[in-house]
């Protein structure tokens, strides 16, 4: 029979153990405070600590900007992540997401100029200082067309919306998804 001072240590390195395996054991070392995926809409803005995309920008902190080269539609190929109000953003390029903490993001210079498209290929990183100061590392997942709603957030386009964007060409690269870790910021 087992002592019962043994059981609960046999049981704690269970849980550790567990923890650790699934990704969630450093929680609250790392100063994690969410993750996710999520598809940032075409002209549309985020907040990341919400994870929401409300029409109102105003405690948001990146939108995803088109720029219209089609008069009739208005539909283009190029975009932006613009960092809003009080954001920041810094570019890293080709780097192992996971191995990214929240120290690393504390110790990056952030601007506030967008990043255009052709330098948001699928796989890049980039860094991002919250209006409320935390941080964020946002991994590009890929790019949907303005024509596909099988994602969640497209509930938030309304059937006027998605009226209009059906009836123009197809833009490939229209919506932005990408995996998100937010980080509190350091004390």
């Amino acid at each position: 029979m087992m002592r019962s001072s043994t059981r609960w240590w046999l049981c704690a390195i269970l849980t550790t153990a567990g923890l650790s395996a699934s990704g969630q054991g450093n929680v609250d070392q790392e100063g994690e405070i969410a993750r996710g995926q999520t598809v940032i809409l075409g002209t549309y803005s985020w907040d990341v600590e919400k994870n929401s995309q409300p029409r109102d920008t105003g405690d948001n902190d990146v939108s995803w900007e088109q720029v219209e080269d089609n008069e009739q539609f208005g539909f283009a190929d190029e975009h932006y992540l613009v960092p809003i109000n009080q954001a920041g953003l810094a570019a890293l390029g080709q780097r192992a997401f996971d191995t990214i903490t929240r120290r690393d993001l504390a110790e990056l210079k952030y601007a506030d100029k967008k990043l255009a498209n052709d330098s948001l290929a699928p796989g890049d990183v980039v860094a991002l200082r919250t209006n409320e100061g935390n941080y964020a590392k946002l991994k590009v997942v890929r790019y949907r067309e303005l024509h596909d709603f099988s994602f969640p957030e497209a509930e938030l386009l309304g059937a006027q919306w998605r009226g209009v964007a059906l009836a123009a060409h197809n833009t490939k690269r229209y919506h932005l998804e990408v995996a998100w870790v937010l980080y509190r910021q350091p004390e």
